[in-house]
């Protein structure tokens, strides 16, 4: 019920008519919120789609009493309201067992293809068949050659929010080849589902209150690490996935984590931050314990952006470009600046071979570095060099058994052998930031996109691949066709030094 607390000295002399009973029912409440003349008018000058009912030829639809809202007496009764009316009346809180998240149609519509990937640190990585497996929005894809020579996606889809971290495990029972999967958002989840069916066998809801941030497989395959946030507090788990339990659960205050990741057992893991974190499981009877690293003589008061570990042991990369080598939680060696920007991603391979690489490193300009176990560096190449700094930057990398090396740049995802830099190929094309795209009226296979990032990309939709690339030094905001498909209009968006240039547009022909 709505109460009245009283009448002030504001009122005193009003003309409002005062009662004994102070209290408002809520249907006399309802009643009079949708009879009243304010909220007539709006419905007047708004309201325009009129529900079942039918006008005559002639008859126009304004004679018609809106039924979004009505009276007890008038149209359907209040708790007959459907769809609909709740779409309108945005004041009303909704239903605890409504969900924002809207699952795809059930039929008339199939998923073919997605172009792109989700960047900024989502990880894409091999599988055992040399399939390829990364995160799109809030799916993961499987990319793989079929017998016949096409190119084929597969789409796992039981996430509902941005899928920001995947890893990958190979077991010696029944499970196989499984993924760990995680989202982000207040209904996150963790998802391990096999490489196989496309399938989950376990998934739960993590701790962390706004989702997963990164999350990686302990060495014996059995515990998953994750990091997240929870309000202001970055916080850190230990799962038992099969069983649905968090074993270990830490808060770090002041300060943000950037990665994680299980040392040479499940009894130990370290997180990295503006310092590195080790905590060790002594006994089965006891918890993780807490320890700083120490950088002995290495004094730094660097930020750690990537953490890898290969053998017993533990590297990280910092913004400066350097590697920094751990031994315990102790840092023991430091390998110099590569002069090519932060290390943004490490990766060391599980199995050790002497025949290929055991620990790749990229970097924010586009160049990889590969190690051997010694951590010797074996070999340098750079990527790409891209017009822009952000264009540059390596966000992904793995590295297989076999020493094929995946790259993700740029929302592209490129694969090569570490030992023939001409074997570089793009097997996914992706574009970033992108804010339109128009379809060629007279040949439909042909879709244009504009990004952010001043690039035009021409798609052919029936092979997938890009037909044309060509880049502007302004940031784009529209694309549209000509009606006879030979030239297209492009919008030029507001830039802090092109603040002029939203207001022009100019053409460009095919």
């Amino acid at each position: 019920a709505f109460e009245i607390s009283g009448t002030s000295k504001s009122t005193e002399f009003s003309t409002v008519t005062q009662h004994e009973n102070t209290t408002l029912s809520k249907e006399n409440f309802f009643q009079f919120a949708i009879n009243c003349r304010e909220t007539w008018n709006l419905l007047d000058h708004y309201d325009d789609i009129v529900n079942g009912v039918v006008a005559r030829k002639g008859q126009s639809l304004t004679e018609f009493t809106p039924l979004r809202f009505c009276t007890s007496d008038v149209g359907p009764k209040l708790k007959d309201l459907d769809g609909p009316w709740r779409d309108q009346i945005r004041f009303l809180k909704p239903n605890q067992d409504e969900t924002s998240v809207q699952k795809p149609p059930s039929r008339g519509l199939s998923l073919g293809w997605v172009y792109g990937r989700n960047t900024g640190g989502s990880q894409a990585l091999y599988g055992e068949g040399g399939e390829i497996f990364y995160p799109a929005g809030s799916m993961i894809l499987k990319l793989y050659t079929s017998s016949d020579g096409k190119i084929v996606q597969e789409f796992f889809s039981e996430h509902f929010g941005h899928v920001t971290s995947i890893d990958i495990f190979r077991f010696d029972d029944h499970t196989g080849e499984a993924i760990a999967s995680a989202d982000s958002g207040k209904d996150a989840k963790i998802c391990v589902w096999s490489t196989q069916n496309m399938r989950s066998s376990v998934s739960f809801k993590p701790f962390h209150q706004h989702g997963v941030s990164k999350l990686c497989f302990s060495p014996s395959g059995s515990l998953l690490l994750t990091i997240g946030k929870n309000d202001v507090l970055y916080s850190i788990g230990v799962y038992d996935w099969r069983k649905r339990t968090l074993a270990f659960t830490s808060r770090l205050i002041g300060t943000d984590l950037y990665d994680c990741s299980f040392l040479e057992s499940d009894d130990s893991f370290s997180v990295c931050s503006d310092e590195v974190f080790f905590w060790t499981h002594l006994s089965s009877d006891s918890s993780y314990k807490l320890n700083r690293g120490v950088f002995n003589r290495l004094s730094s008061t660097e930020v750690m952006t990537c953490i890898a570990c290969t053998g017993s042991v533990v590297v990280t990369g910092s913004i400066s470009g350097r590697i920094w080598v751990w031994e315990g939680r102790v840092c023991s060696k430091l390998l110099e600046a590569f002069n090519s920007g932060p290390i943004t991603r490490l990766h060391a391979r599980r199995e050790s071979n002497d025949d290929v690489p055991n620990l790749c490193a990229s970097t924010h300009d586009g160049v990889i570095y590969l190690f051997n176990r010694k951590l010797e560096l074996q070999s340098r190449f750079c990527l790409h060099s891209r017009p822009s700094e952000k264009d540059r930057m390596i966000d992904s990398i793995f590295l297989d058994k076999s020493g094929k090396i995946l790259m993700g740049q740029n929302s592209n995802l490129y694969t090569m052998t570490y030992c023939d830099e001409q074997s570089l190929t793009c097997v996914m094309h992706g574009h970033l930031d992108v804010t339109g795209f128009a379809v060629n009226p007279l040949e439909n296979e042909q879709v244009i996109s504009v990004g952010k990032n001043g690039t035009l990309k021409l798609w052919d939709a029936i092979t997938h691949s890009v037909l044309r690339e060509s880049h502007i030094d302004a940031a784009l905001s529209c694309v549209a066709f000509k009606p006879s498909g030979d030239q297209i209009a492009i919008g030029l968006a507001t830039t802090e030094s092109r603040p002029n240039l939203a207001k022009n547009s100019y053409m460009v022909k095919k």
